[in-house]
């Protein structure tokens, strides 16, 4: 894939993160969406993500929407994952969109791409959609 919203989410923060860190976390704690400004301004296009941080045991958990994805391997929401005891860098999970109106768990572990098989499916409820992610998410971190 080669489309602006795929670009951003599996590239262009990726490597945000890797330069970043935990200041992405930070920047979802404190609601700051300018923060991610330099990664779609570089995709080529405009773009407020919603940003909500929920931590759960000891996870820091940061959750943004992404531009609504058109084709496949494009993400809905990507979450930033880290301990309140290990301020190294974060864990990139992404909900991406899959084949056939299904969708994908995925992560990027440096330049490694983790595919965790079928997501829930994407209903559009934000609140609904992001606390399904959210449960996948601590899941696979905890294991």
């Amino acid at each position: 894939m080669s489309s602006p919203r795929y670009l951003a989410a599996h590239l262009l923060m990726p490597r945000l993160l890797r330069e970043k860190g935990a200041a992405a976390l930070e920047a979802i704690e404190r609601n700051d969406a300018d923060f991610f400004v330099p990664v779609w301004a570089e995709a080529g296009f405009r773009f407020t993500p919603r940003l909500m941080y929920l931590p759960r045991d000891d996870l820091r958990i940061g959750v943004l929407t992404l531009p609504m994805p058109r084709e496949s391997t494009e993400a809905y929401l990507a979450a930033i994952v880290g301990t309140a005891s290990d301020a190294s860098l974060p864990r990139y999970f992404l909900w991406e969109k899959g084949e056939d109106a299904g969708t994908v768990i995925g992560e990027w572990a440096g330049s490694a791409h983790r595919n965790y098989g079928a997501g829930p499916p994407f209903t559009g409820n934000l609140a609904g959609d992001c606390a399904k992610f959210i449960d996948r998410v601590a899941e696979l971190c905890s294991n």
